[in-house]
């Protein structure tokens, strides 16, 4: 049995570690950004979102609102911001509320709003952490909004 639980460890641990995007991947990522070439740096980050990276995932779900590289797709944004959402990435759990909200790539549903925003309001604010930081506040301050609108 011990085993079986340290092979399944084993594996975990090193297909986290595989799904994690190398630094290099990323700044070239970054690199064709602020070249404006957004189809280079759909084709670095796609397989990495494919794979569970949250970074990866955020980036697509920003070129897929915006169109920008790929044709733009609410529902298919929707899909990552969950799958990064699940991940207990705040931006993701905020933003995935906001569609809810909004009823952006699928239906308006208030409660799985308010599940995802409060989901993101009650991480702490990491002040190192800009992003994370923000989305918390803008999921406080929508939870607000929408408990003065009811």
């Amino acid at each position: 049995m011990k085993k079986f639980l340290l092979g399944v460890w084993l594996f975990l641990s090193t297909s986290l570690v595989l799904a994690q995007m190398p630094e290099k991947t990323w700044q070239e990522a970054l690199l064709a950004i602020q070249q404006g070439n957004y189809e280079q740096a759909v084709r670095l980050l796609r397989p990495w979102a494919e794979r569970g990276d949250a970074e990866a995932q955020a980036f697509l779900n920003w070129v897929y609102s915006y169109g920008q590289g790929i044709a733009q797709n609410y529902a298919q944004m929707r899909e990552r911001w969950e799958k990064a959402a699940t991940q207990g990435d705040a931006e993701a759990q905020y933003n995935l509320g906001w569609m809810y909200k909004s009823g952006r790539g699928g239906v308006q549903d208030y409660a799985k709003a308010c599940e995802w925003l409060e989901k993101a309001a009650a991480q702490t604010e990491n002040v190192e952490d800009v992003e994370n930081a923000s989305a918390v506040r803008k999921a406080r301050r929508m939870l607000e909004k929408i408990h003065w609108e009811r």
